[in-house]
C-alpha cells in the first residue's frame, strides 16, 4: 500500500516541477510581430511598439505615455536611421558635428517654418509691403505653393527632399503672383506679352485646368523668381529663361534697377 501511494506522489511532482521552470521562464511582455507592408510604421497604444527602418522591424521600448492615434492623421513618415559603428570613431571636427547635429534635429516639429524662414531670407523684394502674409505647412500632393488674392495669404508647402535654393525659387514665384496681384493691370499684361514675345490673345490667367507654367501669369512669376534668386527651377513655358540686359530689362517691370 505504501509503495503504491509513493509511485502515484513521483509524477505530482515531477508535473509541479515543469509547471514552476515554465512559469519562471516564461517572459512577462510576448512583443507581437510586425506583418504589415515594407516601410511602413505601426503605431498602437499597447506596447510593444514597433518600428520599421527600411523595411526591417525593431522591437523599442514602450513610451512611458502612449500616444493616442486617434490624434494621428495622414501618413506616418518613414524614418531612416543610421545604425552606431561598431569601431571608435575618431573626433569629428566641430563643423561637421554642427552639420550632423542640423541633419538629426532637421525633421522635428516645426522645421517647415525654420525652412522655411530660411529660404525667405534670400527674398530681397519687400513683399511685405504690399500687406501679404507667408506661412510654411508639411508637403502636399501635387503643389508647391498657393497664393490667394481674396486673403492676401501665400501658403508654401514644404517638402523634405527640398533644398534652400528650391524653396526660396517656389517662394519667390508665389510673391511675383502677389505682386501681380497687387499691381497688375491691363497695360501691364499686355506690355508683359510683348516683352516675351507671348501671343497678345493669349488669356493671362490661361483656363480652368490649365497649368500654371502654361500662362502669361505663370510666366511673370517665374521671371520674378529668376530675379530674385537666380534660375534654380525655371520652367516656364511661354518664352526662354532671361538672362543678363534681357533680365534686368523685365525686372524693371517689378521696380528692379
Amino acid at each position: 500500500m505504501a509503495y503504491h501511494t509513493k509511485a502515484r506522489l513521483i509524477p505530482a511532482v515531477l508535473v509541479a516541477a515543469l509547471y514552476a521552470a515554465a512559469v519562471l521562464t516564461t517572459p512577462d511582455v510576448v512583443e507581437r510581430p510586425y506583418a504589415g507592408p515594407p516601410g511602413a510604421v505601426e503605431i498602437s497604444t499597447a506596447g510593444p511598439f514597433v518600428a520599421v527602418v527600411e523595411g526591417a522591424a525593431a522591437p523599442l521600448p514602450a513610451p512611458a505615455r502612449a500616444v493616442p492615434t486617434a490624434r494621428i492623421t495622414g501618413a506616418v513618415p518613414r524614418v531612416a536611421a543610421v545604425p552606431e559603428p561598431t569601431t571608435a570613431r575618431a573626433a569629428e571636427p566641430r563643423r561637421d558635428r554642427a552639420a550632423r547635429s542640423r541633419s538629426q534635429t532637421r525633421f522635428t516639429p516645426g522645421w517647415e517654418q525654420l525652412h522655411g524662414a530660411e529660404a525667405l531670407a534670400r527674398i530681397t523684394y519687400p513683399w511685405r509691403e504690399m500687406g501679404w502674409e507667408i506661412t510654411f505647412h508639411s508637403a502636399r500632393p501635387g503643389v508647391l505653393g498657393l497664393a490667394y488674392d481674396s486673403s492676401r495669404h501665400i501658403y508654401i508647402f514644404v517638402r523634405r527632399d527640398q533644398s534652400t535654393s528650391a524653396l526660396a525659387f517656389t517662394i519667390a514665384h508665389e510673391i511675383g503672383h502677389a505682386f501681380d496681384y497687387t499691381y497688375g493691370s491691363r497695360e501691364r499684361h499686355a506690355r508683359w506679352r510683348e516683352l516675351r514675345g507671348i501671343d497678345p490673345d493669349r488669356p493671362w490667367n490661361g483656363c480652368e485646368g490649365c497649368s500654371d507654367l502654361a500662362t502669361p501669369a505663370g510666366d511673370l512669376a517665374e521671371v520674378f523668381a529668376v530675379w530674385q534668386v537666380g534660375p534654380v527651377d525655371y520652367r516656364s513655358r511661354m518664352a526662354p529663361l532671361p538672362s543678363g540686359e534681357r533680365l534686368r530689362l523685365l525686372a524693371r517691370e517689378f521696380g528692379g534697377a
